[in-house]
């Protein structure tokens, strides 16, 4: 709607308003982009975030005290979740591992891949009916 007012205006066929403003942007507002033009995306694409906490804490981070009417605090604190969820999720898989560790060094191993599982099936059918050959 702005644009084609100002259009207008350029052509002549409009008086000037001094009291229309531009609408707000819903989908690329301002205070998504920095001083060089550049959207808190782009950068985090440049940098291949692959990791959606991740990504979503730099989001936030990266345009931290820009959205009006919102205080910084509180945006801080969504990154702050998003940081604390990924966090958890690293110290779960490290626990993981190492309990897998510990296993692999008991002898306990478990087959991981179709392959391996019917390798481990045919030696107990082995040991349960005795090789037949």
């Amino acid at each position: 709607m702005y644009q084609i007012l100002i259009h207008l205006e350029k052509k002549g066929k409009m008086k000037k308003k001094k009291n229309y403003k531009k609408k707000y942007d819903y989908i690329k507002p301002s205070h998504h982009r920095s001083k060089s033009g550049r959207d808190a995306i782009e950068v985090l694409d440049d940098f291949e975030v692959t990791c959606p906490l991740v990504w979503n804490a730099c989001k936030y981070l990266l345009r931290l005290g820009k959205k009006p009417n919102e205080p910084i605090l509180q945006e801080a604190k969504k990154a702050k979740e998003y940081l604390e969820r990924k966090i958890e999720f690293l110290e779960k898989e490290a626990k993981k591992k190492k309990k897998m560790e510990k296993r692999k060094a008991k002898g306990l191993d478990y087959p991981t891949s179709k392959k391996q599982m019917k390798r481990v099936f045919s030696v107990w059918m082995d040991l349960a009916y005795g090789d037949e050959d």
